[in-house]
């Protein structure tokens, strides 16, 4: 018993993944309540890798209890600020779709909005 109990105390946990990491960062920066909550619910579509998050914002709409104009502005400037990255998605009869990285911004004072 000693010894599990020792190998418990010294377990490091394996490296965050990059969803986890992109929601610390983004509940730490310093945008508005609008866009992180927006974030937020995008984010919760997200693989743990951040690389594949195709919701349609009126789906991230309703997780973050905004209507759609609302949150396609805040993903407007998740995108400018460095948080997002929005790629194209051909839909069969359909038209297009976007999808969306998560991306880690270099956080500085001009990048980020207060």
């Amino acid at each position: 018993i000693r010894q599990i109990a020792q190998s418990a105390y010294r377990y490091k946990p394996t490296e965050q993944s990059h969803l986890t990491r992109w929601i610390q960062c983004l509940l730490r920066s310093d945008l508005r309540r609008r866009e992180r909550l927006v974030g937020l619910a995008l984010s919760s579509f997200a693989d743990k890798d951040g690389g594949q998050c195709f919701p349609s914002q009126d789906r991230v709409g309703e997780r973050a209890c905004y209507a759609r104009p609302r949150v396609a502005e805040a993903l407007n400037i998740l995108m400018e600020t460095g948080w997002l990255e929005r790629y194209s998605i051909p839909r069969l009869g359909h038209g297009w779709s976007y999808g969306y990285r998560l991306l880690i911004p270099d956080v500085t004072p001009q990048n980020i909005l207060g």
